[in-house]
């Protein structure tokens, strides 16, 4: 009975999470090669847009995402939720794809993933690391929280990593933990719509 239940718990979350995304706004990046999809208020900050542009002018906390794809050059993407309650913690809520080479397949990464993220000390708990199917692929599901300097905040952060082809494509969800529940349905539909060519 317990696992007929899980089972029909897995699969509502799974048709929510399709419904949700239905009528997002798709983002292409032609550089990664995907397309991935995000609810309206979530605008794209890879380049300095006018919609970039004009969302950082009406809120100067946004104004340091413009630069962070410049600064990171493996970031294909960079997404940021415009109207995040996070905001007024001074911290956007975000979506960002990064791609690497690698030559290992994705049970060799998930030791690897876990192993780094201990050494670089940023932890704040443990690592979730889960198996996930998504459209585009399987996938490797990372949930944790981290602080990224003694000045920073901790966030929470949920990632979808996949492997295609001899690349990494790893797709990060970073909130406030006291956010993270509220937008843990919404990550989900959103690495639900990714899709590579």
């Amino acid at each position: 009975m317990l696992r007929v239940v899980s089972l029909v718990t897995a699969i509502s979350l799974v048709v929510a999470a399709a419904a949700s995304a239905a009528g997002w706004p798709t983002h292409r990046s032609a550089a990664g090669g995907f397309t991935i999809a995000a609810p309206a208020s979530w605008v794209d900050f890879t380049k300095a847009t006018p919609q970039a542009l004009k969302v950082a002018e009406a809120n100067p906390a946004l104004r340091p995402y413009l630069t962070l794809v410049r600064t990171q050059k493996l970031m294909k993407l960079l997404l940021v939720d415009s109207t995040s309650q996070t905001l007024r913690n001074r911290f956007a809520t975000n979506l960002n794809v990064i791609q690497l080479p690698t030559p290992l397949a994705l049970g060799d990464l998930r030791r690897l993933e876990v192993a780094q993220l201990d050494r670089a000390h940023v932890l704040v708990g443990r690592v979730n690391a889960t198996d996930a199917r998504l459209p585009a692929g399987q996938a490797l599901r990372l949930a944790y929280q981290a602080r990224f300097g003694s000045t920073a905040p901790v966030v929470a952060i949920t990632q979808f990593i996949l492997v295609r082809r001899g690349v990494e494509s790893v797709i990060t969800y970073t909130t406030l933990p006291n956010a993270s529940a509220a937008y843990q349905s919404t990550f989900a539909a959103s690495a639900g719509t990714l899709r590579f060519g």
